[in-house]
This record gives C-alpha cells, structure tokens and sequence, in this order.
C-alpha cells in the first residue's frame, strides 16, 4: 500500500527525456532502496529506512490534549556526534563534574594537579596531587548526540561545490559516503510520495530538527536532494574517483547485501550489551567502582524498525559497516567485474568502441591508418571494432588493428597527483594503513625530524664546550650569539650550521609544545621564537 493514495509524485523522484544520467543512476537507487525497504527483513538493518518511509503520528500523542505527551524522536545514521564526547575520544582526558553539576574537562593523564573555580557557578573543581576533590565526580561517557534529522545545508557542509569526506562515530568516510546517500535517497523518495496528511506531521514530530520542521514539502524534497546531489560526489571520491555507474553499482550491491540479512542487526545489540556487562563485572572484580557505567539501552528493537536511541544507532552504524561495508569494499572490483559482465550488452559495446575510435582517428589522423576498401573479407565487424575474434587469417593477424592503434589514446589522461586527494582517499579505507595513516595526520609536527642530527650535533657541542662550567644564572644571562662569536674561527661554520638546523627544529615544532609531563608551560615561553639574541638556558 505504497505509495498511499494521496501522494503527489512529480518532484525529485520524477524522470524526464532532460533528466541527467546521474539522476537517472540515483532514482534507480531510489527505487531499488524503496523495494527494499518494504520488503525489508523483521530485525534487519533495512527495517531502519522501511520505519522512514511508513511514518505515521504518534497515536498516543494525537489522542491526548496534554502538552506533556511528546512523540518518540528517531535517531538516523551519519548525524553529528556529541561534541564533548567526541572531543573526549580525540583528546584523552576525562570529563568531570562540579558540585553544580557544570561539567569540565582535565587533559594529559585525565587526573587533576590544581584546584581552580567552576566558570558557570564559581564552586572549587579540580584536586590536588592527581586526587579528585570530595564534593566533585566524574562525568559519565556516554553519547548525548541529538535525536533526529540535524545536519546543516548541503551548501555549509560541501563548500564550492567540493565533496567533503566525512567519517562519524566509528564509520569511515566511505561508509558515511554510502550511507548518507541512502537516508538522503529515502528521505527525498518520502517527501514525493508520503502523505502530506500522514507522512509530513509525523516526520515534522519525530524526525526533523526544529530549524527544518517549517520548511514546505518542496523545499524539504529540495534539500535532501541537494545532499544526496553532495553525498554522491562524495562517494566517488571516496571510491578513488570511479564513474557514477561504480557508485551507483556500489549502492545497489549493498543493497542487495542488506535486503538479505534476516535479523543479524538484533543480535549484535545483544552481543553489543553482553560486551558491556562483562567488562563492568571487571571493573567490579578490580574494584574500579568509578569506572563503572549503566548498561545502554535495550535488548529489543521498536516494532518499526526506527532507532530509539544513540546507542542503539551506533551499533547499527557499526553493524553495517562491519558486516557489510567493508567486505563489500575489499571484493568490490570482483563483484564489480562479475556485475558488469553479467549485465553488459556486446553490440552496444561494439556500436561504443567504434564511435570512440572513429573520434580519435579523426583527432589523431595516422599515416598507415587501415583502409577500409583494403579490409580482409576474413575480418569480421567484431574484429574491426574489439580486436578480441580469434577467425582471422595469418596475414591479417599482423596487421595493425585499428583498436591496438587507437586504444591507448583513452588512457593518454593522467590526473595530476594531490597531497590532499591521496589523504582523503588513504582515510576512505575499509581499514587505512595505521602507522601511514599517522605518519599523515601528524606530517606538519613530524617535520621538524629533518633537523634532528643537527639538534643533537649543538647540543653535544654546548656540553663539551660548557659543560661545569657555567652557572645556571650565567647560562641565562649568556646569548647564542655571543657564544658563536666566542668559538675558533676553524669552528665557526660547524657551530653556526647546527644552531641553524637547532632554530628550524624549534620553530617549526615549539608552538605544539603545550605542558611537559603534567606541568604546563608558563606564558612567557610558550609563544617563544628562536633566535641568536636568546640565552642558552632560560
């Protein structure tokens, strides 16, 4: 019974003889993800995009007056995480509680080494001697991402019109690619064939944040569309740069991949929870009463299908891309190959080739080109256009093809190399070379390792030439320079050499210095440029 009968079709979803062979390949997804979804599997992550696209309002809500009845919000795959808990995965740490309940963060070891006030209420927070204070707590690790549809224009998110690669939570960006153009597909189907009666009020209460919930049917239909017009090129960036048919080939694989699992999804929340309970009754056994957390949610799925709780989304977004994205990543140019040849229809091909080379002929003219009116009668039309027909004569088997001639003019074209394209496809990885992958991320500090013999070379030469020699007030009150112009002049260019290689490696990796151990860095020295009117020692 879907679409229902007071769906006005003719938005997105429609294709015309002016539609591009882009749209063409994403309404074919959207249909082939439509087919799926209400088809889909009880228990199967596919039950997820049924649950959007069958929304209904909330009955208990629509039979009550009470302003105190709110309807259930959904939690969607690919939405932004909780920033503190984010920032708390990325930067270590812990995150603690004022007697107010303000929460703030203590970096490095995570443990607090001073006592300080509260920002919002002026209480004490902190401790001393890494030992918390009494009437403070730590914060619990738990994600507060918001629930429903919250991610901003497709214009902010993927400036000038340039695919951004996103990885969120534990999914990577070529899983976030792939998943976002099928909630976008879904959510764009939705809004042309759902019931402005039904489906809009519902999705209003329980799917779209507040700043979207006023926009009209087109507009919405106008703005998931525009994303998944983004989410699409982001895709094929993270495929390497592959065509819009590998794209859409790839959808549809894992399509086909998600229509088939019968209920694994609820297993692994319970195998997900059954991880939880086992590491807090070690926590227990250890007696780390602190680190001891509430279990998350629950064991049972909405009867919808739709994701009830963040916990409950990340094990669906880590479900998938477990059990389906990555295998399906690592056999894609397999499954690809055996896609295309099962589909692929020779005399078009063959019509293709010729067109393409008759172009470069006429592009790329040739002295002993083929004459036509001298073609072998042996030579068959599949020869002339795929060279692959095995029925020709010795004497026309020498002869130059007109495939083997032209066929490397398609491949002339070689994208110049990018530092930033190679990053962003390195990250699209199933699973990225780990120390290349930091080796990366970390290139503008590691820089400075270029200098590193030198740094050890003016270091050994202050010990020799100073070494016990020298008060520690002597030493701050005496500067680079006149030490330089203190040395032999026959060492003179050794020791200005290594104090040259000293002053790169500290200019270029001093400003990531924040705190030594524990201890952090006074003001005074933390914006320090190197330079030979410094002291030795300060």
């Amino acid at each position: 019974n879907y679409p229902p009968e007071a769906a006005t079709a003719g938005l997105w979803c429609a294709c015309t003889p002016l539609s591009s062979p882009r749209h063409v390949l994403q309404t074919r997804v959207a249909a082939h993800l439509l087919a799926a979804a209400l088809g889909a599997c009880q228990n199967g992550p596919m039950m997820l995009f049924s649950s959007i696209l069958k929304l209904a309002p909330d009955p208990i809500a629509a039979a009550t007056a009470s302003a105190t009845v709110s309807p259930a919000p959904m939690f969607l795959p690919c939405m932004p995480e909780d920033s503190a808990w984010y920032a708390r995965r990325v930067m270590g740490g812990k995150w603690y509680r004022c007697p107010a309940g303000h929460v703030y963060y203590v970096d490095a070891c995570g443990r607090p080494t001073e006592v300080l006030t509260c920002a919002e209420c002026g209480a004490e927070i902190g401790g001393l001697d890494h030992e918390l204070l009494g009437t403070n707590k730590e914060a619990e690790e738990t994600d507060h991402s918001p629930p429903r549809y919250c991610l901003k224009p497709a214009s902010e998110e993927h400036p000038s019109h340039q695919p951004s690669l996103f990885g969120v939570r534990t999914l990577s960006p070529l899983s976030a690619s792939a998943l976002r153009c099928m909630l976008h597909a879904t959510l764009a189907l939705a809004c042309d064939l759902g019931s402005s009666e039904i489906w809009l009020p519902a999705a209003r209460e329980k799917l779209l944040a507040p700043e979207l919930a006023s926009l009209s049917r087109e507009e919405l239909s106008r703005f998931f569309s525009e994303h998944l017009e983004a989410d699409w090129r982001a895709l094929r960036f993270a495929l390497g740069g592959r065509s819009d048919d590998d794209a859409a080939a790839l959808l549809h694989l894992l399509l086909l991949q998600l229509a088939a699992d019968s209920g694994g999804f609820q297993e692994a929340i319970k195998a997900s929870r059954l991880e939880q309970a086992e590491a807090q009754a070690q926590l227990a056994e250890e007696g780390d009463v602190r680190q001891i957390r509430p279990l998350h949610g629950t064991d049972t799925l909405r009867a919808d299908g739709s994701l009830h709780s963040a916990y409950v989304r990340s094990v669906w977004e880590s479900y998938v891309q477990e059990r389906h994205i990555t295998p399906l990543a690592a056999s894609f140019d397999v499954q690809l190959a055996q896609l295309y040849e099962t589909t692929s229809d020779e005399s078009a091909d063959s019509v293709f080739i010729s067109e393409l080379l008759e172009v470069q002929q006429q592009q790329h003219p040739q002295k002993d080109t083929f004459p036509a009116n001298d073609a072998d009668p042996a030579l068959s039309q599949r020869e002339l256009t795929c060279g692959t027909s095995q029925e020709v004569s010795a004497d026309s088997a020498q002869r130059k093809r007109p495939k083997q001639k032209g066929t490397h003019s398609l491949w002339r074209y070689r994208r110049p190399f990018s530092s930033t394209r190679f990053v962003n496809q390195l990250q699209a990885l199933p699973t990225p070379p780990a120390l290349l992958t930091t080796v990366i991320s970390e290139e503008e500090q590691l820089r400075a390792l270029r200098y590193l013999p030198m740094v050890v070379k003016w270091q050994g030469l202050l010990v020799k030439r100073y070494s016990r020699r020298l008060t520690r007030a002597q030493a701050r009150s005496l500067t680079i320079e006149e030490v330089l112009q203190d040395v032999p002049v026959s060492d003179a260019a050794m020791w200005r050499a290594a104090f040259l290689g000293f002053v790169n490696a500290w200019n270029a990796s001093w400003r990531f210095v924040g705190r030594y151990g524990c201890l952090q860095l006074p003001a005074p020295f933390v914006d320090v440029r190197m330079g030979a009117e410094k002291p030795i020692s300060f």
